[in-house]
């Protein structure tokens, strides 16, 4: 195995790590809200605007974390 297969095969990990991640970010930015309008589980004093905005906040963050992963194979020699 030359180098360059070595750190193709480096690049596809990492960009296989980032999109796992990207996936547990959006599991947990929609499961949060979702568990909340299904089993109330948050005290009262909890906003609900506050609530989506964590979801929809971890949707973009693991957008963003996907399109790296895509980045990172884009690099591949």
């Amino acid at each position: 195995m030359t180098e360059e297969d070595k750190r193709n095969e480096r690049r596809k990990y990492a960009a296989g790590l980032v999109n796992g991640l990207a996936g547990a970010v959006i599991g947990a930015g929609t499961f949060a809200p979702a568990a909340q309008a299904i089993f109330n589980l948050m005290p009262a004093t909890t906003e609900t605007l506050t609530l989506y905005g964590f979801g929809l906040s971890c949707v973009g963050i693991g957008v963003v974390l996907h399109l790296t992963g895509q980045l990172i194979l884009g690099a591949l020699e």
